[in-house]
C-alpha cells in the first residue's frame, strides 16, 4: 500500500515536470517534504521572500521518494552554473542529506532548488499575478517545458568521489542512512547504470526500508501529535 502511494506520487510529479506547458510553484508559507518534491518538478518557482523550503525528510530517517532524489541528480548534471556534475552533486547532496529547512528564499535561492528562471518577491500580494507573468513569459520564450532530458550515468564513477564526500562532510553524522542514500544515487542495486528510473526505484526501496524501522515511526507519530 505504502509503495503504491509513492509510485503515484512519482507518476503525478513526472507529469508535472513533462507537462507540455510551463508550471509554476508559487509558494507563500511553506513548502516542505512532499510540498518542496512538487516545487522542484515545476518549470520555475515564485516565492514570497518568507516562504520557507526543504527535503526534510531526513530528519525523520526517511528519503524524499516523490522523485527528490531523482531531481537533485537531475539538476546537478543540467545545471548552468560553472562547476562540473560531480562538484554540484556533491553540493546538492548535501542539502539534501542535512534536511535543513530554510527558512527565507534568500537562502533557499543560493540552492538548487531554485533553478535560473525562478525568483522571490517581498509582496506576497503579487505573488499569483507573478505566477501567471512568469508562465506566460517562459511560455513566449519557447522553454523546454515538457522536455524528457534523458539520464544515463556510471554509477561506479560517483561511488568513490561521494564515499570521500560523505567522510570529509561527516553525512553520517545528520543522517543514519546517508551511505544508503549514496548508494540509490549511484544505483548501487541496478548495476551501477543510473537512469531516472533507477533512481525512483531506489527512493522507494530505501523509503520502505526505513519506514519499517520502530524508531523512524516513533518519529513520525511524535511529529503528528
Amino acid at each position: 500500500e505504502i509503495e503504491a502511494v509513492l509510485k503515484q506520487g512519482q507518476n503525478l510529479m513526472l507529469s508535472v515536470s513533462q507537462a507540455p506547458f510551463p508550471t509554476i510553484a508559487a509558494i507563500r508559507g511553506y513548502a516542505l517534504g512532499g510540498g518542496c518534491e512538487l516545487a522542484l518538478h515545476c518549470s520555475a518557482i515564485i516565492a514570497h521572500a518568507e516562504a520557507s523550503m526543504g527535503l526534510v525528510e531526513t530528519k525523520l530517517g526517511l528519503i524524499p521518494a516523490w522523485g527528490g532524489v531523482k531531481e537533485t541528480v537531475r539538476r546537478s548534471l543540467f545545471s548552468t552554473t560553472l562547476g562540473d556534475f560531480k562538484t554540484h552533486l556533491i553540493k546538492n547532496l548535501g542539502v539534501l542529506i542535512s534536511g535543513d529547512r530554510f527558512s527565507n528564499c534568500s537562502e533557499a535561492a543560493k540552492t538548487y532548488f531554485f533553478n535560473h528562471d525562478s525568483k522571490w518577491i517581498m509582496n506576497s500580494r503579487k505573488l499569483l499575478g507573478g505566477a501567471f507573468a512568469l508562465a506566460r513569459d517562459l511560455a513566449e520564450r519557447n522553454s523546454d517545458c515538457g522536455a524528457i532530458r534523458h539520464m544515463m550515468i556510471e554509477g561506479n564513477t560517483l561511488y568513490s568521489p561521494l564515499n570521500t564526500a560523505l567522510i570529509n562532510n561527516k553525512w553520517e553524522e545528520q543522517c543514519s542512512h546517508a551511505r544508503h542514500i549514496i548508494e540509490v544515487v549511484c544505483a548501487k542495486e541496478h548495476e551501477y547504470m543510473v537512469t531516472q528510473n533507477s533512481l525512483l526505484a531506489g527512493e522507494r526501496q530505501l523509503f520502505l526500508e526505513q519506514i519499517a524501522k520502530p524508531e523512524v515511526q516513533q518519529r513520525i507519530m511524535a511529529v503528528l501529535k
